[in-house]
């Protein structure tokens, strides 16, 4: 059981935003204590003053995208495509790649 002042009947636990639903219009749950009870089977129980509250829960969103301009462009996209492959990565050498191709074939074939 874990105790959270909310602002706005929001609150988030364990990555996960939990809107209080609430019967009639007021201000009464703002800023109040709500006990998050969970048990063994992962069910959640929001409480305030021993009555158990109704909610909606809703997924945090991601990290929205940096916002680049024109000329920091070209300079971000090399930093991310900016992968260089080892010296022995069979890139680096197509012609061993190619033999080790062609004796695996061999190999299956049976010559």
């Amino acid at each position: 059981m874990k105790e959270y002042y909310q602002k706005n009947l929001e609150l988030s636990y364990e990555n996960i935003i939990y809107q209080i639903k609430i019967d009639k219009p007021g201000y009464g749950l703002r800023h109040a204590k709500i006990k998050v009870c969970e048990d063994l089977s992962g069910n959640v129980v929001l409480s305030y003053k021993n009555r158990i509250l109704n909610y909606v829960t809703h997924k945090k969103q991601k990290r929205a995208p940096e916002i680049v301009s024109s000329k920091e462009l070209d300079e971000k996209i090399r930093k991310i495509s900016s992968y260089i492959p080892s010296a022995d990565h069979p890139w680096k050498n197509p012609a061993m790649s190619i033999k080790s191709l062609k004796s695996g074939l061999a190999l299956a074939v049976g010559q």
